[in-house]
């Protein structure tokens, strides 16, 4: 079967449509991440630190409702394709779910959240302030949980661009109340939390109206709709959790290297900050993907679902490896932003340039995961991911880097190895899972 100019040129139309909202929204949401470390840092170290230590829990507290997302998005990227009538009663149970999720969680993390700051080992002076922000922070989780199944929804039935406005408002209305409430205002670092109590709030009111077009008002809980948004959702927040502890495991690996310790994992977390800034393009087109393939499924149209995924894969990977190449020729001067250390830039711009090689394929892998995701294959995404990370990565940078004594070089090539791993993995796996017969 021959693939048409035509048919090449809506499949790209389609996905962009979907993927250019995305990489905004992602990008807003950088943007607004940085707002509140500068914020910070404008009051002292301690509550840039004691924000940055509540802020990580907080991201902890949202894994179920992120990967139940993903299965929402799974489910009903695929029912709004197929015009079931399926569709409205599985986004009213998918946003109940989360209302009510999303209250639970609030009260939980009011209580709980300063206990386990409490059991942290860190700097004693920073744990009042990071136990007050938590639990400000925990009342954004009621608003946080629906708004983000919500965005969900909306991108699953091609109204992604309410869900950016919604978002530009969230994030824009978040930076001006972390001003006015830090550096006006006796509240100074505990405002930064109550700024996104209020921002998210405002994205949700924002997003309510074009959600229950949708949904309708939530009335009747479908328990076999809720039943496969759970068996689709578990794997992504299994995995979630793996990549999670494997950063953990991994700044430990990189704190007991032989040789200047302290200068790599400063070099580590600044070198990560960069490589978070290109790689947003590749999580936006791996979630404009599962909606993209997801759709084309729900049509029956397995052979442009296939094209589609690997054509909207290539659209990211070329601005990944544009990013790439811009941030490589600039390494040492976009490192020396953020770090004054000889020793931390040198061994930043090493991590750059080793790293950033196969970034490419890295978002190769991430975009077609996404694909897998939208047709339902999320355990495949959690195996191979979460496998290359505890079966390859880490394993690979204990031997290079502290038993061979090659050093953060030898680890930096070693997380190479995982990430083409990763890469070649799912392409197989897309290739075994969704190649139709007719290709």
């Amino acid at each position: 079967m021959r693939f048409k100019s035509e048919q090449f040129k809506e499949i790209v139309k389609e996905s962009w449509d979907i993927s250019w909202p995305m990489v905004l929204i992602m990008l807003f949401e950088f943007f607004m991440g940085l707002a509140d470390v500068y914020v910070a840092g404008r009051v002292s170290s301690q509550a840039q630190a004691a924000y940055g230590l509540a802020f990580q829990i907080y991201i902890v507290f949202l894994i179920p409702t992120m990967a139940f997302t993903n299965g929402t998005v799974s489910l009903v990227s695929r029912l709004f394709g197929a015009g079931s009538p399926r569709l409205k009663s599985t986004a009213s149970t998918s946003l109940m779910a989360m209302l009510v999720f999303g209250s639970a969680a609030c009260i939980f993390a009011v209580f709980i959240g300063p206990l386990i700051v409490s059991l942290m080992h860190v700097p004693w002076e920073i744990k009042p302030l990071a136990a007050r922000l938590i639990q400000i922070y925990a009342f954004a989780l009621a608003f946080e949980y629906p708004l983000i199944n919500a965005n969900g929804i909306l991108r699953s039935c091609g109204r992604i661009r309410r869900a950016l406005l919604a978002m530009t408002l969230a994030c824009a209305l978040n930076i001006i109340l972390n001003f006015f409430f830090v550096l006006c205002t006796p509240m100074k670092a505990t405002g930064i939390a109550l700024a996104t109590v209020i921002s998210l709030f405002v994205g949700l009111v924002f997003v309510a109206l074009p959600t229950l077009q949708i949904s309708g008002l939530p009335k009747i809980f479908d328990r076999g709709a809720a039943g496969e948004m759970v068996s689709l959702s578990w794997p992504i927040g299994l995995l979630q959790i793996l990549w999670s502890t494997g950063a953990i495991a991994l700044v430990g690996i990189l704190g007991s290297l032989p040789k200047d310790s302290v200068a790599v994992l400063a070099a580590f977390t600044a070198g990560l900050k960069v490589e978070s800034a290109i790689f947003l393009p590749a999580f936006a087109f791996n979630m404009a993907n599962a909606v993209v393939v997801g759709n084309m499924l729900g049509k029956n149209d397995t052979c442009r679902a296939y094209r589609a995924g690997f054509i909207t894969a290539g659209m990211g990977v070329v601005l990944v490896a544009v990013l790439s190449l811009v941030v490589v020729c600039n390494a040492r001067q976009i490192l020396g932003v953020l770090s004054d250390n000889p020793l931390v830039i040198d061994n930043g711009v090493s991590y750059i340039c080793i790293s950033l090689l196969f970034e490419p394929l890295m978002a190769w892998g991430v975009i077609l995961g996404g694909g897998l995701s939208g047709a339902g294959y999320n355990k495949d995404v959690m195996l191979i991911v979460g496998g290359s990370i505890w079966l390859v990565r880490l394993p690979l940078c204990y031997i290079c880097g502290v038993i061979l004594g090659w050093g953060a070089v030898g680890v930096w090539w070693a997380m190479n190895v995982s990430v083409i791993c990763q890469g070649l993995l799912t392409i197989w796996r897309y290739r075994r899972r969704m190649r139709p017969v007719e290709v």
